[in-house]
C-alpha cells in the first residue's frame, strides 16, 4: 500500500519549480535593469525628521530636489546640473530650503 507520491516525484517536482522561479526572477532583473538606467546619483539628503527627507539627486544633466515622506514622494524643484569640473558650493542646504518653503507656501 502507497501513501502519496514517490520521492523522487516530490523532489523532481521541487526542483522543477525552483527552476522556473530562479528563471523568471533573472528575466526580470535583465528587464528591469533595461528599463532603468543607473544614471540617478545622490548629492545631499537633509533629515527634517522621523522618516522625512529633502533629497538632492542628479540625473543626466539636471538637478532633482525631492521631499520624501511617509507616504509620499514630492518633486520640488527641477534645476540644470552644474558641470562635473565646477568647484563645490555650500548653497545647497540653503536651495533645499528656499524650495522647500516655496512648496509648502512659508515664506
Amino acid at each position: 500500500m502507497e501513501f502519496g507520491a514517490p520521492w523522487w516525484r516530490l523532489i523532481g517536482s521541487f526542483l522543477l519549480v525552483a527552476g522556473v522561479l530562479v528563471l523568471t526572477l533573472k528575466l526580470l532583473g535583465q528587464w528591469q535593469g533595461r528599463r532603468l538606467p543607473g544614471e540617478f546619483r545622490l548629492l545631499d539628503v537633509s533629515p527634517l525628521g522621523p522618516r522625512r527627507s529633502v533629497e538632492r539627486l542628479q540625473y543626466r544633466d539636471e538637478e532633482l530636489i525631492i521631499y520624501r515622506s511617509e507616504g509620499a514622494m514630492l518633486l520640488v524643484d527641477r534645476q540644470p546640473a552644474k558641470p562635473a569640473g565646477s568647484a563645490p558650493s555650500d548653497e545647497g542646504p540653503a536651495t533645499l530650503a528656499r524650495s522647500l518653503k516655496r512648496v509648502l507656501g512659508r515664506r
